[in-house]
């Protein structure tokens, strides 16, 4: 762009200088274009700067809105962090605390299920015991029942 301006002030310095023997009878066209020309790249280099400077302000501004994201990013997280030490600490000490607990709950579960077959077994017990009381007592009963039918026959003999 900064050839084409000042080529076109070349043309134009041309045809004031040496009006008729560099060009001619077309020195004073070729001048007025070369001004033609200066001034459109001069506007093309303005808007083009401008819209340089338009791209960098839009640029800053996404940066600062990056930037106060960032910071409300980073007050969240001091926030929850706080929170998370109320309530047991940060993530990875509760994740440490949870894996403990899962190994500790791993190792009692071969007692747990001794446990549950224990219970079982004492409740197969209660019933059987439940059930030989009935029967020895409806033995006993019967015997008794025998004992006096017995006693009522020698009394009437």
């Amino acid at each position: 762009m900064g050839t084409v301006f000042a080529g076109g002030f070349v043309a134009l310095a041309a045809w004031w200088f040496l009006p008729g023997s560099v060009f001619g009878k077309y020195g004073g066209w070729i001048a007025l274009g070369g001004i033609g020309v200066s001034v459109v790249s001069f506007l093309v280099k303005l808007l083009h700067e401008s819209s340089a400077y338009d791209r960098f302000d839009a640029c800053q501004y996404e940066l600062e809105t990056a930037l106060d994201g960032l910071e409300d990013a980073e007050a969240e997280q001091a926030k929850l962090d706080q929170e998370l030490s109320l309530h047991g600490g940060p993530v990875a000490l509760r994740l440490q605390r949870a894996e403990r607990h899962l190994a500790e709950l791993e190792r009692i579960i071969p007692v747990e299920s001794q446990r549950q077959e224990a219970a079982q077994e004492i409740d197969s017990a209660e019933r059987r015991h439940k059930f030989g009381g009935r029967k020895a007592r409806r033995g006993a009963a019967r015997q008794f029942g025998r004992l006096a039918s017995v006693r009522w026959a020698c009394r009437r003999t």
